[in-house]
C-alpha cells in the first residue's frame, strides 16, 4: 500500500520520480565503474571486433547520457552564470542633473549683481 498524496498517485509522478532517481543512480555508477576501469586496465581502453570502441561505452555513453538527463538543471546553471538577469532586466537610472531656475525669483538679483 502506497502512503502517497492521492493526486500524485492517481498522476503516476511518484513513480516516475522513484524511476528517474534509480536511472540516474545507474548512469552514475556506470560511470564510476568504467572511469575505474579504463584508469586500471589497459585493455579498456582498447577496441573490441564486437563492441567497438570500450571508452566510448564506459565513458562516453554515460556521461553523455548524464548531460541528456540533467539538461534542464545544467541549462539554467549556465543561464545564471552566462546571463547576469539582475542587470538586465532592470532598467539603470541615470541620474540627470537638476533642471536650471532660468528665469526664477531668486536667480533674478543674482544676475543683477553679477552685471
Amino acid at each position: 500500500m502506497s502512503h502517497a498524496h492521492p493526486a500524485a498517485i492517481r498522476s503516476g509522478s511518484t513513480g516516475q520520480a522513484a524511476n528517474h532517481r534509480v536511472v540516474a543512480r545507474l548512469l552514475w555508477q556506470w560511470l564510476a565503474v568504467g572511469a575505474l576501469l579504463t584508469l586500471l586496465f589497459p585493455a579498456a581502453r582498447g577496441s573490441s571486433a564486437l563492441v567497438g570502441p570500450m571508452s566510448f561505452w564506459l565513458l562516453g555513453v554515460p556521461l553523455t547520457s548524464l548531460l541528456v538527463f540533467h539538461r534542464h538543471a545544467l541549462a539554467a546553471a549556465w543561464l545564471g552564470v552566462l546571463v547576469s538577469t539582475p542587470g538586465r532586466r532592470r532598467a539603470r537610472r541615470v541620474a540627470l542633473p537638476a533642471p536650471r531656475a532660468v528665469f526664477s525669483a531668486r536667480s533674478a538679483p543674482a544676475r543683477r549683481r553679477a552685471a
